[in-house]
């Protein structure tokens, strides 16, 4: 039997953001933190903007992440984007900045 613990910041506010995701590349808003909780609800893969405000396309070659699954993702700058694409399918890549 598998046995996995969760921890997370609470945030103040309600900011976490629903980005839909295809097999086409999408970006969210900007993210006002340097680090984030995720989870997507299908297998995706993410990368993040390469300049703050951009958006940079996500490719089947990015980082995977398995559905169902909540990561910590860091290593950006306030500001920046996330971009997801799905193998196959459609979903829902669930952001929270700061969690």
């Amino acid at each position: 039997m598998e046995i996995a613990e969760y921890s997370y910041k609470v945030p103040s506010v309600a900011n976490t953001q629903a980005l839909a995701i295809t097999t086409s590349t999408a970006s969210s808003a900007a993210i006002h933190a340097t680090s984030a909780v995720i989870k997507s609800t299908v297998d995706c893969f993410i990368i993040r903007s390469a300049t703050a405000g951009a958006s940079t396309a996500a490719t089947t070659a990015c980082l995977p992440i398995t559905s169902g699954v909540p990561y910590r993702v860091w290593g950006w700058q306030a500001g920046d984007k996330l971009s997801a694409i799905t193998a196959s399918g459609s979903g829902t890549l669930y952001i929270t900045p700061d969690a």
